[in-house]
């Protein structure tokens, strides 16, 4: 990965969509990190479709793939992840990470309320 610069626009909108989910949540602040990858992803497996992320060791911060997520896609990206992250801070390290499991379940609930 390599540091993103977006289009102002783009970051605007992700900030955007940041601040409500925050407040939506409750979460009192988060972060966001624009990345590319250098590697495509895979046309299968488990990082394919990978727009954004939520690790458990910088916990205030969601991680945007700036070259695989598009300004149409942004705002549900962002409030995936945001979801994560609110989900994090109540739950332990082992709750909270992977792609499946209750954190993924509560992002996805989070989403459809959208």
């Amino acid at each position: 990965m390599r540091i993103a610069t977006p289009p102002h626009t783009y970051v605007e909108r992700a900030l955007s969509a940041l601040a409500e989910a925050c407040r939506e949540l409750g979460v009192p602040h988060a972060d966001i990190a624009f990345v590319d990858t250098v590697v495509p992803p895979p046309r299968y497996g488990l990082r394919y479709g990978f727009k954004g992320a939520y690790t458990t060791d910088r916990p205030d911060v969601i991680w945007i793939f700036a070259n695989w997520t598009s300004p149409d896609e942004l705002r549900a990206v962002v409030r995936h992840e945001a979801a994560h992250l609110a989900f994090a801070r109540t739950h332990s390290a082992e709750e909270s990470a992977g792609h499946s499991g209750p954190s993924e379940e509560f992002a996805l609930a989070f989403e459809r309320n959208a």
